[in-house]
């Protein structure tokens, strides 16, 4: 008896028969959504819209499995919204300068 024997081989003829898939790992990709609304609302409204426009399509991208134009899109909404939140800061900061100056 040989060894090959005791192993039993798929019935690839069964119309039963299914392959099992293969596990795919689907990578996170944050869209930073809530990041480019509070910069829409508290910093810089240009930069803002921006930024929403890129986090609102990082998920489409994802469920079409374009990976790379997701973390492209990500990538760009964090951007804009970082720009817009530190240009946000130093404005407002001048201008509180520029008020109690002013008084």
């Amino acid at each position: 008896m040989d060894a090959h024997d005791s192993v039993s081989e798929p019935d690839w003829t069964r119309s039963d028969y299914r392959e099992e898939p293969t596990p795919v790992s689907i990578p996170h990709i944050p869209n930073h959504l809530a990041k480019a609304i509070l910069t829409t609302i508290l910093c810089c409204l240009p930069f803002g819209i921006v930024s929403i426009v890129y986090a609102s399509s990082v998920n489409g991208k994802m469920k079409t499995r374009d990976y790379r134009g997701a973390l492209t899109a990500s990538d760009q909404a964090s951007i804009w919204a970082n720009w817009g939140i530190g240009l946000g800061a130093v404005f407002n900061a001048l201008y509180f300068v520029i008020v109690l100056l002013g008084e």
